[in-house]
């Protein structure tokens, strides 16, 4: 299932934590935990968003400024590089000048990245 974020992944999420597999409580647990306001992007933030990972969430951002993807995702067997070849097919066929776009996988699992560009991810080359 592929989630659209309006504003940032961690307020869609609080916003929806059931969505996520999440609880209001374990949200607010973490935040409280970490001291840190509801909806800061600090060390909470980052607690919640590597659970998620570690469920099997697949997270993706876009940097327009470097016209560039980041991916972090707990492993990136065939399964998960067949979701993202089809994800990376679907943004180039909008959008054919994001063929050239770079790509960085960050894979919890082995704790590893992966550089290559968006075209490259499609013929299973990353």
């Amino acid at each position: 299932m592929l989630v659209p974020v309006k504003t940032t992944h961690i307020s869609e999420i609080i916003d929806n934590p059931e969505c996520y597999g999440l609880t209001k409580e374990y949200i607010e647990n973490a935040y409280k935990k970490h001291n840190e306001k509801l909806r800061i992007e600090g060390k909470a933030r980052e607690e919640i968003m590597r659970e998620l990972v570690n469920k099997g969430w697949i997270r993706i951002r876009y940097y327009p400024k470097h016209d560039s993807y980041s991916i972090e995702l707990k492993r990136f067997s065939n399964i998960e590089k067949r979701y993202l070849a089809e994800w990376a097919a679907k943004v180039i066929n909008y959008n054919p000048i994001r063929k050239y776009s770079d790509l960085s996988i960050g894979i919890f699992s082995i704790d590893t990245k992966v550089n290559c560009p968006l075209s490259e991810l499609i013929k299973g080359k990353c």
